[in-house]
């Protein structure tokens, strides 16, 4: 019975943050997000001494996302562009629910379980996924509106290479095997056509094997907050870079456009977008309505920028202190280390792509699980049988 509770609490948590297409299915976010905070207000985590510090950065980040959305919407609310209130309010339950879920997990010791029943959720899912792309791959072409049943192509390269982390986290498993499953990430990535998935996979692979040298040296803060601050800096770099004729060489060589994809002209503009409205930003979601409204070419293509826009640089800096903290009281293990991977995969791939918001967010909260994260030496890690 306590097996069969666990797998619909663990069913509530994947339906909660994966989507089948973009925009659909947004109803049954609320309703499994709802039911799963229920569960961990039973459970009175947000109590737990162990996580008190924690929390405290998440409630604040929370309310400012929250104050965001409903100064966006009082100053902005009368333009066609403007995503409402409710995106905010779906983020701030999300990122609640989440953190509340994961705490009640590490309080009664369900890691392993937890872990295991998501590699079986995500598995079918991503089975079910891949047989569909192999039926259309005849069909498939790159174009950004294409959707699977995992949603769009970014969000099904970066479905597989999760997929990928919690395995390697839950299961030892042979250096030729992890390659080769990493190496399907790829294959994956390439059938349908995103570039960024590719960089993300790429990166992670570069990870994986960088564990035995110098992993340890991730789970350090300042190389964590220098990964940020290079992936920010990507943007304003490459407009000086892209004119070169060694880089427009090297692009269309790997059959991109030398503005990648329009990205460039998005950069030049993404600091008087930021400037309309710097300290609480838009209002979560905005990132992609606005500046496809100012320039006419999509979201922001920079993972913290895009961040910036929603929540302004008030939020943002409240966002980056929650890996922070996490990484503060966390020390290497085997068992955190592929979703660590996962962590830097994401700031890697947001140079140029959308990846520092509720995906990033899963993907930390999934290795505050294994991490052993500890606050006034109290902690329970994921325990092998």
């Amino acid at each position: 019975m306590q097996s069969r509770h666990n797998i619909i609490y663990t069913l509530l948590f994947y339906f909660s943050f994966f989507a089948f297409t973009p925009g659909e299915l947004k109803l049954l976010k609320y309703v499994t997000i709802v039911i799963l905070l229920g569960y961990v207000l039973k459970n009175n985590v947000f109590h737990i001494r162990q996580f008190k510090k924690l929390n405290t950065i998440i409630f604040v980040f929370s309310s400012v996302v929250l104050l965001s959305g409903i100064v966006g919407d009082l100053k902005y609310g009368h333009y066609d562009w403007h995503v409402n209130v409710t995106s905010s309010i779906l983020l701030v339950f999300q990122v609640i629910t989440v953190f509340g879920y994961v705490e009640t997990l590490i309080n009664k010791n369900l890691q392993t379980v937890f872990i295991k029943q998501m590699i079986q959720v995500l598995g079918l899912m991503l089975v079910i996924n891949d047989l569909e792309i192999l039926f259309r791959v005849k069909g498939l072409v790159d174009e950004p509106d294409v959707t699977f049943f995992l949603g769009s192509k970014f969000g099904v390269s970066y479905s597989h290479l999760l997929f990928c982390a919690l395995l390697f986290s839950y299961k030892k498993i042979p250096i030729a095997g992890k390659i080769i499953l990493l190496l399907f990430c790829v294959f994956i990535s390439r059938l349908v056509f995103c570039s960024t998935g590719l960089i993300g996979a790429f990166s992670f692979i570069i990870f994986f094997l960088f564990e035995k040298i110098g992993g340890r040296l991730l789970y350090k803060r300042i190389i964590f907050l220098g990964s940020i601050i290079l992936s920010i800096s990507f943007a304003f770099v490459i407009i000086f870079v892209m004119s070169t004729p060694w880089f427009i060489a090297f692009v269309e060589k790997l059959g991109e456009s030398p503005t990648l994809t329009g990205r460039t002209n998005i950069y030049i503009h993404l600091v008087d977008i930021i400037a309309g409205s710097p300290f609480l930003g838009f209002g979560n979601g905005n990132s992609q309505m606005y500046v496809m409204y100012y320039t006419e070419v999509g979201n922001a293509q920079n993972g913290m920028l895009a961040d910036v826009v929603d929540w302004g640089i008030v939020g943002t800096l409240f966002f980056l202190m929650i890996p922070l903290r996490i990484l503060k009281q966390s020390k290497y293990n085997r068992y955190s280390y592929p979703l660590l991977c996962m962590l830097y995969t994401y700031v890697i791939a947001g140079m140029v792509e959308v990846t520092m918001a509720i995906r990033f967010i899963l993907a930390l909260s999934l290795f505050l699980l294994l991490s052993g994260y500890m606050e006034d030496n109290q902690t329970k890690i994921i325990r092998r049988k």
